[in-house]
Parts: C-alpha cells; structure tokens; sequence
C-alpha cells in the first residue's frame, strides 16, 4: 500500500529534520563542554554498572593470576563508566556474566532505583 501525500510530507520533513541534527553539536562535543566546565560527560544522570563478582575462570592457556589481573581490570573499566556520572555506581554482583540470568532480581532494582533517581530529578 502507497504511503498518502500527507504521510510522504511526514517522513520528508523527519528525515530532513534528522539530517540537520547529525550535523550539528555531537556527543563529543557536549562531553568535552562539560569537562571543560568540570562536570562529568553524563551530568547527574542517574547510571548504575553492575559487575559480575564471581571471577570468570581463567581461559586456555591463562595462569590464575591472568585471570584475576583481567578481572580487576574489567572492574576498574566498571568504576570508569560509573564515573561518567555524578551519580554514578557500580556494584558487584555475586554472579558470573550473566548477571540478567542468574542474579534478575538486582538488574530489575538497579532499573527500579534509576527510574525512581531519574523521576526525583
């Protein structure tokens, strides 16, 4: 089915309207403002990263301390996104990588508990 006039003018105007905002201020443009300020990227958005606790098993050909070296690592990524905001979090969950699997019942109050951050703003 052809799309009516009226509804060909729609789409012409959105994508137009989405053409011009690519082209002006981007993301990186907005952290750097801010950083400049210095206000992190994400302002006070509300943003909790949660971790996996249980150290992953070392992979074929890794020695332990590989393993927990690349696990401290993959938490000091975590403290890195958390930081991006002023209240940002992470937290550590006592579940291998399948957080959403093994441990759902804390994704869904991490979710509840920015909701109710981002509704307070």
């Amino acid at each position: 089915m052809a799309a009516s006039g009226h509804e060909a003018d729609g789409y012409w105007r959105a994508l137009r309207s989405e053409s011009a905002a690519s082209q002006s201020t981007g993301s990186d443009q907005v952290a750097a403002a801010r950083e400049a300020l210095g206000e992190p990227p994400l302002g006070d958005m509300p943003l909790i990263v949660l971790t996996a606790g249980k150290n992953a098993a070392a992979r074929r050909g890794e020695t332990a301390a590989a393993a927990d070296t690349r696990h401290t690592t993959w938490c000091s990524m975590h403290d890195e996104i958390a930081a991006l905001s002023s209240r940002g979090e992470r937290r550590n969950v006592d579940a291998g990588h399948s957080i959403q699997v093994e441990k759902s019942e804390v994704v869904i109050d991490a979710i509840e508990k920015v909701l109710a951050l981002a509704g307070s703003r």
